[in-house]
């Protein structure tokens, strides 16, 4: 089985309408700016100051290995896992992914999703598409997990939330990592007058642990969020066992302090 590439051209988006007893939500203009701007980011060869210092430097590496670790630690009670990653990325996130488990990927750009198939390893565990998930196109309970990297505060949760519930099955569980309000950089960037130069598209905000937990209690069971993520990209390479690391690790279990760490690492079941 080799790796799917699916609408690899972009179709015109017109997601579904969320209907709640007090609201109605129209996404698809959210939809529209959201795959503009990271359509653009592609097609012009110039990743953010998000992208380049957060995940790809030295320092952003750590990061990034420490949340593959986290995730697979979490798949530990699942055998062959499927497992969905929303906002996939370009493949390094699938790449590692698919190491222990079969991958579906699915993103809102088509640029994004175009240069997947470049750089995807494990093409026997792994497909890929265009898609929203406000409006998923997968089956009820098609998968046992749902991944999400820095990916749901660019989306319309009260829209979005439903659609990952109805692709996971029972038991099913939404992992997600997610940039803290609280925390003081994060905290300036959403404020910042150039916030583009830092990755953010118009409509995102960033979450604190009371605010996420509001949005999911309604279609999970049980929901864990914690503070993590004190290492910052510019403290540069380091590894699991060194003291420093460890040391790091510490402020994460002191009270106030914690509060202040540069991500939530959620998980969710599914009722």
């Amino acid at each position: 089985m080799g790796i799917k590439l699916r609408r690899t051209k972009v179709r015109s988006f017109t997601p579904r309408r969320y209907n709640s007893r007090s609201n109605t939500v129209d996404t698809s203009l959210r939809v529209k700016r959201e795959q503009e701007f990271h359509d653009a980011l592609i097609r012009d060869g110039s990743p953010t100051i998000a992208t380049k210092e957060w995940w790809e430097t030295l320092g952003g590496k750590v990061r990034f290995e420490r949340r593959i670790s986290m995730l697979r630690k979490a798949c530990t009670s699942v055998n062959n896992p499927r497992i969905l990653i929303i906002g996939c990325g370009d493949g390094e996130w699938i790449n590692e992914i698919s190491k222990f488990a079969f991958v579906t990927g699915v993103d809102i750009s088509s640029e994004i999703i175009k240069s997947v198939g470049q750089r995807v390893q494990n093409r026997d565990l792994v497909r890929v598409e265009v898609g929203d998930v406000h409006n998923l196109r997968f089956d009820n309970a098609e998968f046992d997990i749902c991944f999400a990297n820095s990916v749901l505060h660019h989306l319309e949760l009260p829209v979005a939330i439903p659609e990952i519930c109805r692709v996971l099955r029972p038991g099913g569980r939404l992992i997600a990592g997610e940039p803290n309000q609280w925390n003081p950089q994060v905290w300036w960037m959403y404020r910042s007058k150039n916030r583009s130069r830092y990755g953010l598209t118009p409509d995102e905000e960033a979450f604190s642990r009371i605010s996420i937990r509001a949005l999911l209690q309604p279609h999970f069971a049980r929901i864990s969020v914690l503070n993590f993520d004190f290492w910052h990209p510019s403290f540069g390479k380091t590894h699991e066992e060194s003291l420093i690391f460890r040391l790091i690790l510490l402020l994460e279990r002191i009270p106030f302090i914690k509060n202040l760490s540069g991500s939530l690492w959620i998980i969710a079941t599914k009722i």
